[in-house]
């Protein structure tokens, strides 16, 4: 529960930087982009919330951003290490692991 109102309070912070898609009742946040390209107001400069599998599961909505290659809709998930990171002192492949927030 804890988890969910934090996703929520996130939501509603980024609500002024999220781009308008028509919605077909108040409340209600597009499964994907596709969903998103489809309806009017796509701009591949905005960010959009999306709800993957819907108000009923468990997978909280959140913030991506849209764009369309040939006729395709993309989904762009960002998260908090999308710098390149350096690392030394581990010797083979799967060594070092990190922690990564989408």
């Amino acid at each position: 529960q804890e988890l969910k109102e934090d996703h929520e309070q996130r939501l509603l912070a980024l609500e002024g930087k999220t781009g308008n898609t028509t919605q077909p009742e108040a409340g209600y946040i597009p499964s994907s982009c596709a969903e998103i390209v489809n309806s009017s107001g796509f701009n591949n400069q905005s960010l959009y919330a999306i709800d993957p599998d819907g108000p009923e599961g468990d997978v909280m909505p959140m913030v991506v951003q849209c764009d369309i290659e040939g006729e395709t809709a993309i989904t762009l998930i960002g998260h908090n290490s999308e710098a390149r990171t350096h690392v030394t002192g581990f010797g083979g492949p799967g060594d070092y692991s990190k922690d990564v927030t989408y």
